[in-house]
């Protein structure tokens, strides 16, 4: 299973393996992480994953990259912190670009 997430001509999919990640990183409102997106406009959504990036920016700093991968990447090899990292890294930037389009998310 994974995430498919759409915001103008972007679309982005990652697994639902990372999915604690994303619930700790982006809790939004909701706490359900990337589906708790799912109706925003790029304008509202772009200020939690701007936060979610600064948190696993803090967390980094601290646990160092080992302690990331040891703490979320999946044990089967189906998703990994960085590759979560550089998606929501992308959809922020994807928010930028279309301020007022709502991001639609399915799982």
């Amino acid at each position: 299973m994974s995430y498919d997430v759409y915001i103008g001509q972007y679309d982005f999919n990652y697994t639902s393996n990372l999915g604690p990640f994303f619930r700790h990183y982006i809790p939004g409102v909701s706490g359900e992480g990337l589906k708790g997106l799912d109706g925003l406009e790029g304008q509202e959504a772009e200020p939690l994953l701007l936060a979610a990036l600064d948190a696993i920016l803090d967390d980094l700093e601290v646990s160092g990259a080992a302690g990331m991968v040891e703490r979320w990447d999946s044990p089967n090899g189906w998703g990994t912190w960085i590759g979560a990292t550089r998606m929501i890294s992308k959809l922020a930037r994807a928010c930028t670009v279309h301020p007022a389009v709502i991001i639609n998310v399915f799982t």
